[in-house]
């Protein structure tokens, strides 16, 4: 599958890395080095926004 849309691309991107970072920073952290992202797409990576209770019961 692609996104040819350059934003929706970026921001795609960014919230499956943000879930993953929840769930495994190790291995997030081991592979944004190697990634070919922008640096504004690894640091929103890295800092995730903060989830309510409702979102932590339901990306389990």
């Amino acid at each position: 599958i692609a996104i040819s849309e350059p934003e929706l691309q970026t921001r795609t991107v960014t919230k499956v890395g943000q879930n993953w970072y929840r769930q495994d920073k190790e291995s997030v952290e081991a592979w944004l080095p190697k990634s070919e992202l922008p640096e504004d797409t690894r640091k929103a990576i890295q800092n995730p926004p903060t989830q309510n209770w409702w979102q932590r019961l339901t990306n389990r």
